[in-house]
């Protein structure tokens, strides 16, 4: 017998719950939680008369030791139902035998009940005091972090370091870690020349969120805006701060940090970046295309050299007819085909079959300043690796070559022979020595600079040996700004390319309108004075702003314009110098947006 209380919550819940929320007498019928009663089968009053109820049991052959209010003897009932129906009178000794039997069945269960409302009430109390705790608590974030990891038995720290991991000839895994921030990455390598990452936060509301970014979004999100304090908002992934809290915009998800997380996760990332450019670089090594412009339309091609579409068709000629099994000279050895020049292998000196040393198509050149009716009639020759076998092993002259050994051989070797070898027939004697010019005199004779033009991206800053070399070096920044991404100067960035216009203001005389043209890129028109001018620039003051891309033009422009007056003639070795090293952070950003720029597919 299992004695019971019927005013007791956990009772009434265990009952309530045992029973499937419905009444004991009419199965049918759902018990509203708020609307029910507790019903005794054996009627309560009966407590008070212990002769009937000993009576009234024997009559059920009832031997057990028996309690009016136990678990047995209680049961749900619809309210109305026990009050107009049921009443307090006795049941037909079989039909209560019956209840009662039913009732002791549900016994267990009732039990069960009783107990996880116990825990639950335990539990209660326990959120209760937890929650007074982080009222008095200062950082109530942190302590909730705590009492997460006490219950799920995390540690609330990742492993904090970093490792760089190689598992390969020239693959490796970056990982790095702060108390709040995760990340994990696989390198670019020549195998998989799109790298990954995963970063992952101990932040409790996207704790069990694993947030990957492809090859792309590393570059265009992560590496955007580097090495800038979180409120110039210049970080693309940054979108807004709100009451100390950061709003972060990831591929598919959006959110809030505090303002500590989001400055572990600028660390790790302005650290990623370093190893990030070092693995594209090894792989630039590797393929030869570092001053090679990446092509448009070809996702795994880099322009070689812009040549008249003419000279192109002319060397699709010639590869059709030199085809490999057409001949047994040296120069049959293409594979034919009317898109491509492909050069086939003729000695396989590797253990691994490649079929090509190379594949070259063409692309169309896309010059804004033609009219729209005007056809081009120029093209790019693009070296595409689509074709690759993706082992270090194989990039190189015996197997597949790379970029700048198909640039010389299409410069020195390929292009003059094929001119030669079409228009050597209508050369002509020399009037003064009667002779024709052999082949190879007059294949050496052709003038490589009227034949293509080359494809490169160095700005040749680092060979500067004069005001001239400065000056190209400058005009080339400025032709790149005025095609990509915004950059940002620091403070101190900012003052040294004011201080290089000052160097030019103060050694160059100039004339009265290059003085009206940089106060007026400066933003100070209505000064018409050198010297006013002068102590403009002095009394700056430079503070971490955003500089677009057309300041900096700017810039560079007024730089240009004192140097090209004499060329300079007036500045000392050390102004030279100087300048110099003013404009290497943004020399240096240019190139590493530049690397970045021909590894990101369109």
């Amino acid at each position: 017998m299992h004695e019971a209380n019927p005013d007791d919550p956990a009772v009434r819940y265990a009952i309530y719950k045992a029973y499937g929320e419905k009444c004991f007498y009419l199965d049918h019928r759902s018990l509203d939680k708020n609307f029910y009663t507790l019903d005794h089968i054996i009627p309560e009053k009966y407590k008070k008369q212990p002769e009937v109820l000993a009576q009234y049991l024997g009559e059920l052959g009832y031997t057990k030791p028996f309690h009016v209010d136990s678990l047995e003897n209680l049961v749900p009932a619809d309210r109305l139902f026990n009050t107009r129906v049921k009443r307090d009178d006795l049941l037909p000794p079989g039909v209560a035998w019956s209840y009662l039997k039913r009732a002791e069945s549900k016994i267990p269960y009732i039990l069960k009940e009783i107990d996880k409302f116990k825990k639950k009430k335990d539990e209660e109390k326990a959120l209760l005091e937890l929650l007074a705790h982080a009222n008095e608590n200062s950082n109530r974030e942190q302590y909730a972090k705590q009492v997460f990891d006490l219950i799920t038995e995390e540690d609330s720290y990742f492993e904090v370091g970093k490792q760089v991991i190689r598992y390969g000839e020239d693959a490796f895994i970056y990982k790095n870690a702060t108390p709040n921030v995760h990340i994990y990455s696989f390198m670019p390598t020549l195998k998989q020349i799109d790298g990954t990452c995963l970063i992952t936060f101990k932040s409790l509301k996207i704790r069990d969120c694993m947030i990957t970014f492809s090859h792309n979004q590393i570059i265009n999100i992560l590496f955007q805006g580097l090495h800038t304090s979180i409120s110039l908002g210049m970080r693309r992934f940054i979108v807004g701060i709100q009451n100390e809290m950061v709003c972060l915009q990831f591929p598919n998800n959006r959110f809030f940090l505090s303002i500590n997380e989001v400055q572990q996760l600028c660390e790790i990332i302005d650290d990623f970046v370093l190893d990030y450019i070092n693995a594209l670089q090894r792989l630039e090594v590797m393929l030869g295309i570092k001053t090679f412009e990446k092509a448009k339309y070809w996702t795994k091609g880099y322009r070689l050299m812009k040549v008249d579409r003419t000279l192109w068709n002319t060397l699709l000629r010639f590869s059709n007819e030199f085809d490999y099994q057409n001949g047994e000279t040296e120069w049959h050895v293409f594979n034919r085909n009317n898109m491509f020049i492909q050069v086939q292998v003729q000695e396989q000196r590797l253990e691994k079959y490649i079929g090509l040393h190379l594949r070259l198509v063409a692309e169309r050149c896309d010059d804004n300043l033609l009219h729209f009716n005007q056809g081009n009639s120029k093209v790019w020759i693009v070296w595409d690796i689509g074709h690759f076998e993706n082992d270090p092993d194989l990039i190189q002259r015996n197997g597949h070559w790379d970029a700048v050994t198909a640039f010389e051989w299409l410069a020195d070797e390929f292009i003059p022979y094929v001119i030669t070898h079409y228009n050597y027939r209508f050369v002509k004697r020399n009037k003064w020595s009667l002779k024709k010019p052999s082949f190879d005199d007059y294949k050496n004779s052709l003038k490589k600079e009227h034949l293509f033009y080359p494809s490169s991206l160095e700005l040749n800053n680092d060979h500067i040996s004069g005001v001239s070399d400065l000056i190209q070096v400058l005009k080339s920044m400025q032709s790149y700004l005025s095609n990509s991404n915004s950059f940002f100067l620091i403070n101190s960035e900012i003052g040294q390319i004011y201080n290089s216009i000052s160097i030019c203001l103060k050694r160059i005389p100039l004339k009265d309108y290059s003085y009206e043209y940089i106060a007026s890129e400066l933003g100070c028109r209505h000064l018409k004075e050198r010297e006013d001018i002068i102590m403009f620039i002095d009394q700056c003051e430079y503070i971490d702003k955003k500089m677009t891309n057309r300041s900096l033009q700017l810039l560079f422009g007024c730089i240009v314009e004192g140097l090209e007056q004499d060329f300079g003639k007036y500045l000392t070795r050390l102004d030279l110098q100087k300048i110099v090293k003013d404009i290497e952070p943004v020399k240096e950003k240019i190139d590493i947006q530049m690397l970045f720029d021909r590894w990101v597919s369109e």
